[in-house]
């Protein structure tokens, strides 16, 4: 290795250079040039730019102490409001994914406050070395005299340099790092806006189709890499090893590649492996991939078109402070605030009381709250509960909910099963069970003491006097059962006799009906002709 340190006085800039040789057995050599820098003090610049970085990391403290405090507060108050211990408490009401981020950011703004003080004490120890370097050489001038003492100041300068540059390189990365928390805390914010929340909600609902999709896309997607790694790694410097065929084969899949090089192995090898990755890969797997989220998104899209945009509720947000300093109006953290009371500040049990609230009661309990507020926080209340019930169902909550079901019903079929065993068990019992007098108990177990042939015959004449019986019954029922038809019949008869006899007399009474006419008709008939002849 071979490494000077440089430094530019006019930005206040160290400069580490390293560099190393490899040698290979086929006698190439390999180098690899690391470069660190670092400021000598990072406050010399513009006042302008200083005012800015200083007002910038102000404001950036300010906030992490205040996340501090707030998350400590929460945190011991759920220990306090543990009613079975404060490690539960912590378990079922305060440990999540969300607060985890926050404790996660926390730790990782102390260490890079740690890391910035390590930093500047590096930094410092490296100045003062220099200083004492360039006091060495001063000293020795040309003569040879004090060289020791020289490259003993060297040594420690280098010392101090090498630990300055490691020290900035751990404080870059740890810069690295916190970005990407504090965009998982922005995703935590954007969930108190519902057009904002529609990624997370959609990678949410995506999660389990995302997680089965990805085996498949790495098992062949690792594959791929084997085939490219053994088919261009001998000639292609990218495929060279698995990591740079992995690194290959990801930026061939966004539209990188350098297809000349890969035509070293021949023509017909490389669009044979060409055509199946892009086939694969871009035109099936990544186009799935799309499908898989934006299904997601279509749905969690068509949960939320009727949510406000971020506009109108900024300017809600503007209205209800005004009419909350005109006096107008009660913030919805003082409610909030009236009913933990009346709880003792037992959130968990408040959420889960099921009493109805009327206009009268919010009105009763919170100071200066006006009628038509309280119910429009009501119905506001109630919209946002079936909604958010609403949302929780989808279909594969269905699903899940079919199969319990079916599961229960399952279940209960078993039970059904084994209490019809044990009744069919308690049937045979009492079936066995000595009951004298019952037909079937004598047939078998009632010939004790006498003979086969005698029980047998006593059997066969008690069961032909019961089917004597029987039948006698059955005859005499139905011969009363005739003589009912008998009489009905008659009485059928006798009323046709009756309206015969009433045909007939009204037919006589026509006939003496048409015989009077015919009688009038005939008198009639002289008296005209009388007239006539006059």
């Amino acid at each position: 290795e071979v490494m000077f340190i440089t430094y530019n006085p006019h930005y206040g800039l160290y400069t580490r250079v390293g560099t190393n040789f490899m040698f290979n057995r086929g006698g190439h050599i390999h180098k690899l040039v690391s470069v660190l820098s670092c400021w000598s003090n990072p406050f010399s610049r513009p006042l302008d730019e200083l005012v800015v970085l200083l007002l910038s990391g102000g404001v950036w403290i300010l906030c992490s102490f205040y996340s501090l405090v707030s998350e400590s507060r929460e945190l011991f108050t759920t220990m306090r409001r543990g009613k079975h211990g404060c490690f539960k408490a912590l378990k079922e009401d305060y440990i999540g994914f969300w607060n985890i981020v926050d404790w996660v950011a926390l730790g990782i703004a102390l260490c890079i406050v740690s890391l910035f003080f390590s930093m500047r004490s590096a930094v410092e120890a490296s100045n003062g070395e220099m200083a004492a370097l360039l006091a060495e050489v001063a000293k020795v001038g040309t003569s040879t005299e004090n060289r020791e003492l020289y490259q003993a100041a060297t040594q420690k300068f280098f010392v101090a340099v090498e630990s300055m540059v490691s020290a900035e390189k751990t404080f870059r990365l740890c810069l690295f790092v916190y970005p990407s928390i504090i965009m998982l805390r922005l995703f935590k914010s954007f969930a108190a806006q519902p057009r904002l929340a529609i990624v997370t909600k959609t990678l949410q609902r995506a999660t389990e189709d995302l997680i089965h999709f990805c085996i498949v896309f790495m098992c062949v997607f690792l594959c791929l890499v084997v085939n490219s790694h053994l088919f261009f790694g001998q000639d292609v410097l990218d495929f060279s090893t698995f990591p740079r065929a992995v690194n290959s084969c990801f930026r061939a899949m966004f539209g990188n590649w350098n297809f000349d090089e890969m035509m070293d192995i021949g023509l017909i090898k490389a669009q044979i492996w060409f055509w199946i990755f892009m086939l694969i890969m871009v035109l099936i797997l990544l186009n799935m991939l799309l499908a898989v989220i934006m299904d997601a998104y279509t749905e969690e899209k068509a949960r939320t078109k009727t949510a406000q945009t971020l506009a109108n509720q900024t300017y809600d947000i503007y209205r209800r402070w005004r009419q909350f300093k005109r006096g107008e109006r009660v913030r919805l953290n003082d409610i909030w605030d009236v009913f933990c009371e009346e709880y003792g500040g037992d959130e968990k049990a408040m959420l889960k009381d099921q009493r109805m609230i009327k206009v009268s009661y919010l009105t009763e309990k919170v100071p200066k709250l006006q009628p038509t507020q309280a119910k429009r926080t009501l119905e506001n209340s109630l919209a946002a509960y079936e909604n958010a019930i609403d949302a929780e169902i989808t279909e594969s909550h269905q699903l899940k909910g079919i199969k319990a079901g079916a599961a229960k019903v399952e279940l209960r079929i078993e039970q059904v099963l084994e209490e019809m065993k044990y009744l069919t068990g308690r049937v045979q019992y009492y079936d066995r069970l000595q009951a004298y007098g019952d037909p079937e108990y004598d047939f078998h177990f009632g010939s004790e003491g006498r003979s086969v042939t005698e029980a047998s015959q006593e059997a066969i004449s008690h069961a032909v006097t019961g089917l004597s019986s029987e039948i006698c019954g059955l005859f005499v029922d139905n011969l009363k059962r005739i003589e009912g038809w008998q009489d009905a019949f008659e009485r059928q008869q006798n009323e046709l006799h009756s309206l015969v006899a009433e045909m007939q007399i009204m037919v006589r009474q026509q006939a003496w009906c048409v015989a009077a006419m015919a009688e009038a008709v005939e008198q009639l008939t002289p008296e005209e002709q009388s007239h006539e002849g006059e």
